[in-house]
């Protein structure tokens, strides 16, 4: 069983993901629509991104007893700033 730092690693890693895959529809329609290199950017931001919390995701699930309890705390605070950050991100670009 997960603690607690683990479980609220893993909640914000599927908040990212839930989150990047909604901005990853309209950055592919915005880099097919515009062809430029920000727009190409982007969309290589979030593929990327998406990566990294898939991969957070799958070593929680995986290996949940190996995640070493010293960076736990500082795990989620840098995680729940990505997801507030990825919201703000998907906020502006449905605006």
């Amino acid at each position: 069983m997960m603690d607690l730092f683990a479980y609220l690693m893993f909640m914000t890693s599927f908040a990212n993901v839930a989150l990047l895959a909604a901005l990853f529809y309209p950055a592919l329609k915005n880099l097919q629509k515009t062809r430029s290199s920000i727009a190409g950017g982007l969309l290589l931001f979030i593929a990327l991104f998406l990566a990294d919390n898939v991969t957070t995701i799958a070593f929680h699930l995986l290996s949940p007893g190996l995640y070493s309890s010293t960076v736990e705390s500082q795990d989620v605070i840098l995680t729940s700033i990505q997801t507030a950050s990825f919201a703000t991100l998907l906020w502006i670009t449905l605006k």
